[in-house]
């Protein structure tokens, strides 16, 4: 698909090059596993650096994940694909710096599990914030 082609989606449409102009964008992380399992889409801004991310993509999840881990990954996918969760959130703190993690069941128009969407944030400064008025 060449970059002036459009994407129609039910909402509207995009080019390629405008959809990767607002994963570009994302104030955080999404990271995309189809129904098999298999890594195929990741907006990390600095993961072209990133080489553990580069070669992620087109293997499964699991193969990212140390083997002690790969059982709670495979049940948090479990979750989310026999629908007993939708989402999944946890909020992880290392080196005094917090990360939200939240996992999304993504289902096809027919409700059948079309994938994982992960969405990752720092939330650090996030959680220091006052609330003010507009």
């Amino acid at each position: 698909m060449s970059n002036g082609e459009r994407i129609e989606f039910y909402q509207g449409a995009l080019t390629a090059a405008e959809l990767e102009a607002i994963f570009r964008t994302l104030p955080f992380n999404v990271y995309f596993s189809n129904a098999e399992d298999i890594n195929r889409i990741f907006s990390e801004p600095d993961a072209k650096d990133d080489k553990q991310l580069v070669q992620a993509l087109g293997n499964t999840v699991q193969s990212c994940h140390s083997e002690k881990s790969v059982p709670a990954v495979n049940k948090l996918l479990d979750d989310l694909r026999s629908g007993r969760n939708d989402v999944i959130e946890t909020l992880k703190e290392k080196d005094g710096r917090f990360t939200h993690n939240r996992y999304f069941a993504v289902r096809d128009k027919d409700g059948n599990f079309a994938g994982c969407l992960e969405v990752t944030q720092d939330v650090t400064e996030i959680r220091k914030m006052e609330p003010k008025g507009y």
